[in-house]
């Protein structure tokens, strides 16, 4: 298996995130349960409209595949917290690569995730990144400088995560650039094709 990332599909424009005078879009992409963190999302978003009033902002909730009980669970939640007219729910989308250009950041609240596609992806389509500390997600993202991080289950962590995006967005682009910068020399399918390559080449060298 290839674990590269096309740039050509997920390439993002840094200066198209965070436009002045419109909504600042968040993005939870992935399976909808409680390991992938989806109710954190949703409690510190809430938090981040309520507590900090930032209400200029939006968070699509994309993985919802049937009418499970954690997928009410977290509809109710929304409807609870007053958030239906600011957050969306929607089964998964054909062409992510599409829905992470129409989003500003990406929220990677899985609490045990080995090496998270969609947070190299987030990253090239010029999304700045919160994540939770736990699994590979801390070897892609360097706390400040790549993204943001916070501690797994620590929904007041996550919102002042979420706070910081919101209120300095030449930041958050500065550091969304930085990131999509070291992905692009880390993470393409050219440098993991060529790396596999070298990989056979020392084996097949040493026999």
């Amino acid at each position: 298996r290839n674990n590269g990332i096309d740039e050509k599909v997920y390439d993002g424009d840094p200066e198209a995130k965070f436009r002045e005078g419109a909504p600042v879009r968040f993005i939870s992409l992935g399976r909808v349960d409680p390991q992938k963190g989806t109710r954190e999302a949703v409690e510190a978003f809430g938090r981040l409209m309520h507590d900090h009033g930032m209400c200029d902002a939006r968070l699509r909730v994309v993985g919802f595949v049937g009418e499970c009980a954690f997928e009410r669970e977290i509809a109710d939640r929304v409807s609870s917290l007053g958030l239906s007219s600011h957050v969306e729910l929607v089964p998964f989308d054909d062409d992510p690569a599409a829905v992470l250009r129409d989003a500003d950041v990406s929220l990677i609240c899985s609490r045990d995730e080995a090496f998270a596609r969609v947070t190299v992806e987030s990253i090239l389509s010029a999304c700045l990144v919160v994540g939770a500390r736990s699994g590979g997600t801390p070897e892609i993202i360097e706390d400040g400088t790549t993204g943001y991080l916070y501690e797994p289950g620590d929904v007041e962590g996550l919102a002042d995560c979420l706070r910081r995006a919101v209120e300095d967005a030449g930041r958050s682009r500065e550091i969304a650039r930085e990131a999509q910068r070291k992905a692009r020399q880390r993470f393409t399918s050219e440098r993991n094709a060529r790396e596999v390559l070298g990989v056979y080449r020392d084996v097949l060298g040493a026999t």
